[in-house]
């Protein structure tokens, strides 16, 4: 016999065999569904992820900053970790205690220009900018004689604020102008400035922010110096209120109190604690720099949106309770005029491609620094995906092992009707390879056509899931998604179509065995 008259003779059996050939379909087709799906909407999953990365801005950036000096030798009484644990736990909290010790001591790197330019020399980085933070106090200038209807509150003291240097790349800042424009590569005299800050100045109304714009803004700065002025600031509602020369008036009586701090009724013990919060602050060794700077207000900016998921890294890249936005450069000249300038404590890098995102940080934290990006998310969202697709098709291969063992009973019972047409087809020449090839092509055919049938049905489940999934994931991530939710490969195709006819295969290999091993005179006396 022919493969051609035994495919011939498979098919017309299933066919004739009708209700029991659409019950042994059913669970193929349920099976081979589920799988279909799990691997396309988990291919579109992935593919989606990547275009989401691909085009966030924030993807692109990650905070750099130095490890913790590698030579520093803790001292053993500092690394003591009492009581009953695990090597690993103890291991673990051993590391924590070292880290605190370098920071209580003050064994941090700090990045100095060396560093900065080693960041721009790796492949793929766009853009480093030093990360600056700059305790500031800030006037506007007088305003002409025919500006009736803006800020009414000039003759107040100074506001107390930040300034931060910003990357002028950041595509992000753009959208949160709310009045004038951004910043300019060649223009180092500008500042944006917050909208609560020029609130705070008196600019109400969207038209009183328009007139804001262009306008002045004295900004003075103490670089280096009392880092008590730190501590005033967080109390300046209630300790001060005016320039940093007035606060340096402020500084001073601290200190005058701290030397006579004997003479007062404190414990020893409260003197012990005042004395040790302010030994670095009120320490003469590094002075106070005071830099006088002149803007022009270019514009006027809110807070971020979180329009998307890798939003909340961009509280982290913009730092929204900034007071001013200056341009990177100006705050570096700034911040680098004193005497005791160690370097910065960070930089803000941006890449140029997505896709070099792990290979990046693995340079950087070769070279030993510590990156703080998204990679460890997207990372972390694509194993998700896989543990899902992993547990789904696990879920779809049982129940197409359920659906086999129906097929193996349902054609152990036909091996038994069919008795004495399998005597006849050996009494006529047929061989028990003959028969047996059969049997597992009437299997291989089953799963052939559920496994059809399940892909033509797919296009359509696919299609009707596709419009509700795409609406929640809009709704979730606030912004259009392009995406297909089910991206159909050939490889997962082919793969279905494998699955779902070996399985059948094997499922009615017993029932073939059987059906082949059939003496053809017994088979024939049986009725």
């Amino acid at each position: 016999m022919k493969i051609r008259d035994i495919s011939g003779m498979a098919f017309h059996n299933l066919w004739t065999r009708k209700f029991r050939t659409a019950m042994n379909l059913l669970g193929v087709v349920i099976s081979s569904i589920l799988l279909i799906l799990t691997f396309a909407g988990t291919r579109g999953a992935s593919i989606g992820l990547q275009s989401i990365i691909n085009e966030s801005e924030d993807v692109r950036k990650m905070t750099i900053r130095p490890s913790y000096e590698p030579d520093i030798q803790v001292p053993e009484e500092a690394l003591v970790v009492d009581g009953e644990m695990s090597d690993e736990r103890r291991e673990r909290i051993c590391e924590r205690r070292r880290q605190e010790w370098l920071v209580e001591n003050g064994y941090i790197r700090e990045m100095d220009q060396d560093d900065l330019e080693q960041l721009r020399t790796i492949e793929g980085v766009r853009e480093v900018v030093p990360t600056t933070l700059l305790q500031c106090q800030m006037t506007l200038a007088p305003l002409a004689a025919d500006s009736k209807d803006v800020a009414k509150k000039q003759d107040v003291l100074a506001l107390s604020g930040f300034t931060r240097g910003i990357s002028l790349l950041d595509a992000q800042l753009k959208p949160r102008i709310i009045a004038g424009g951004t910043l300019h590569e060649s223009e180092t005299d500008g500042v944006l400035i917050s909208e609560y800050t020029a609130y705070q100045l008196g600019f109400h109304s969207d038209r009183q922010l328009q007139e804001l714009v262009g306008l002045k803004l004295k900004v003075e700065y103490q670089v280096g110096g009392n880092q008590v002025s730190w501590f005033l600031q967080s109390l300046k509602s209630d300790l001060v209120e005016g320039t940093v020369g007035e606060q340096a008036e402020v500084l001073s009586a601290i200190k005058r109190l701290i030397d006579d701090i004997e003479a007062t009724k404190l414990t020893d013990r409260e003197k012990e604690l005042i004395q040790e919060a302010f030994q670095i602050g009120v320490s003469t060794e590094q002075s106070a720099v005071l830099i006088t700077e002149e803007f022009v207000i270019r514009g006027v900016f809110r807070p971020t949106t979180s329009d998307d998921i890798f939003s909340f890294l961009r509280t982290i890249y913009t730092q929204d309770d900034m007071d001013l936005y200056v341009h990177h450069r100006t705050a570096t000249r700034i911040n680098v005029v004193r005497d005791d300038f160690r370097g910065f404590w960070g930089a803000m890098v941006t890449i140029e491609d997505v896709s070099d995102l792990r290979r990046i940080v693995d340079r950087l934290e070769s070279l030993g620094y510590y990156a703080h990006s998204a990679i460890r998310i997207v990372e972390s969202v694509d194993r998700e995906i896989n543990k899902v697709k992993m547990a789904i098709s696990a879920l779809a291969v049982i129940i197409l092992f359920i659906a086999a063992l129906g097929i193996s009973n349902t054609m152990m019972i036909s091996v038994l009707e069919r008795t004495p047409e399998f005597g006849i087809m050996k009494s006529l020449g047929a061989k028990d390879s003959h028969v047996l090839t059969l049997m597992l092509c009437e299997g291989m055919l089953t799963g052939l056509l559920g496994s059809a049938f399940a892909l033509l049905l797919s296009g359509g489940l696919s299609w009707i899931i596709s419009l509700s999934v795409r609406r929640y994931i809009e709704n979730r991530i606030g912004q259009q998604y392009g995406a297909d939710i089910f991206v159909y490969s050939p490889l997962d195709i082919a793969m279905v179509l494998a699955v779902g006819s070996l399985v059948c295969s094997v499922a009615s290999f017993l029932p073939a065995w059987r059906a082949a091993s059939v003496d053809p005179i017994v088979a024939m006396q049986r009725k």
